[in-house]
């Protein structure tokens, strides 16, 4: 009873996390769209993945929408939303973050906008 208890307070901490991921990245893209001094970047997972201090689990780039899932810690995920927004011709479709010991698995679907 107390492990339910411990779980699903463990649930609404990852699903707050989760929304506040998804406001920073929205605002980072709104703030992004309106600085010119910085131009948009080529996507590379294997970028991504070193920029965020993670190591990568599994890259899909041919699956429809392609599939990033890495490891990472907790205080770099802010960061790498920044990182990713930067990037061009690549949209964020969907992720979700669960902890993994002391690090955070994070699932990234992702879009290209540049695909026939």
């Amino acid at each position: 009873m107390e492990s339910l208890l411990i779980n699903q307070r463990e649930s609404k901490k990852i699903s707050l996390l989760r929304r506040g991921i998804m406001s920073l990245v929205l605002s980072t893209r709104e703030a992004a769209q309106h600085i010119d001094a910085a131009p948009l970047t080529a996507f590379s997972a294997i970028e991504l993945v070193h920029h965020s201090g993670g190591k990568l689990e599994k890259w899909q780039p041919e699956s429809k929408p392609a599939m990033l899932v890495m490891l990472l810690p907790w205080e770099k995920l802010p960061s790498l939303f920044a990182h990713f927004s930067a990037c061009r011709a690549v949209v964020l479709q969907g992720f979700n973050v669960e902890p993994k010991g002391e690090l955070l698995r994070l699932v990234m679907t992702v879009g290209f906008t540049d695909e026939p």
